[in-house]
């Protein structure tokens, strides 16, 4: 509100002594209102910067969070949907090995569409307001893909566990 006075204080009084009473006017009339004629600037504060970031992260990882809800469902609903193709999958000689090859290329495609269709709007926005390429810090990038490997294996594998548990599919507590 400081920067928009201060603003209008040039607009409106111009230069020289005009400029000084538009100020002391718009000064009583708001109090404790600080006005300045030739604004700097505005820069944030350390403090609102650093509280920024905490609401910026405290949503992102909402958001992250229902967005595994969401893909740790889904995926577990295909994998048991899939039961009687892992049993015949499982007569064949496929096993654990060949699942978590098959969760870890599912995780790897994830990844790299979630890349590509990423990468579109953050270069358009980053190029357009900041005038630089967007970049991922290495900490958070190994937790992306930690959270989406995770993701993956708790979403394909534990719902076929069962299916892969006896030595044949018609054995043991899923029956056939």
């Amino acid at each position: 509100m400081t920067v928009l006075m201060a603003r209008l204080a040039a607009v409106f009084a111009g230069a020289g002594a005009a400029a000084g009473a538009v100020a002391a006017a718009l000064a009583a009339a708001v109090p404790g209102a600080r006005v300045e004629t030739s604004p700097a600037p505005v820069r944030v504060a350390a403090e609102a910067q650093a509280l920024t970031e905490v609401v910026t992260m405290a949503a992102v990882s909402v958001i992250g969070g229902f967005t595994v809800i969401a893909v740790l469902s889904t995926l577990s609903l295909i994998a048991f949907g899939r039961r009687p193709e892992l049993r015949l999958l499982r007569l064949a000689g496929a096993g654990r090995r060949t699942l978590r090859l098959e969760a870890a290329a599912m995780a790897l495609t994830g990844l790299a569409v979630g890349a590509a269709v990423a990468t579109v709007p953050l270069l358009a926005f980053s190029l357009g307001v900041a005038r630089t390429v967007p970049y991922l810090p290495p900490v958070p990038a190994v937790v992306l893909v930690a959270v989406v490997a995770a993701t993956t294996g708790a979403g394909t594998l534990l719902p076929a566990r069962a299916v892969l548990r006896g030595r044949y599919p018609g054995s043991g507590a899923t029956g056939g």
